[in-house]
């Protein structure tokens, strides 16, 4: 994965904060940027945008790389990385109309299992599935 590209635009009276390489992150965490962009938005509680043209999550506010950084790991270890195995092998799968509506299964041991419910992402994800390869929504819109 590579580092989060992080530039801080001073433009209004709490700027805003530009992952320029927001669509390379999730891709090589095979995750949507959607889902990506939504949860630092929540870690943050700021707005937070994707710019499918452009690639880049635009937050508004003004952080630091270091903030953005470990936004991007909390990530990683809550919605890509196995519960048993650690590794990044998981892939989601939605099962609408279930408390426990979104899972993850692990492709390296075999193990299945949910996302916490209560989380804000997870009403997200249950509402935007992603695609078969899991690098964008299903509904088509990147």
């Amino acid at each position: 994965m590579p580092p989060p590209d992080v530039r801080v635009d001073k433009v209004g009276k709490a700027g805003h904060t530009i992952v320029a390489n927001g669509a390379d992150i999730a891709k090589c965490l095979k995750r949507p940027p959607h889902y990506l962009t939504k949860y630092m938005g929540h870690g943050l509680g700021a707005l937070a945008a994707y710019d499918p043209a452009q690639g880049a999550i635009d937050l508004r506010g003004a952080y630091t790389a270091n903030v953005v950084n470990e936004l991007v790991r909390a990530f990683v270890r809550q919605w890509v990385l196995c519960g048993r195995c650690g590794l990044p092998e998981t892939s989601i799968i939605v099962v609408p109309g279930k408390r426990h509506s979104v899972i993850f299964d692990c492709c390296a041991c075999g193990a299945r299992s949910a996302a916490d419910p209560e989380a804000k992402l997870t009403t997200f994800v249950t509402n935007n599935p992603p695609n078969a390869k899991g690098t964008g929504l299903l509904s088509g819109s990147e």
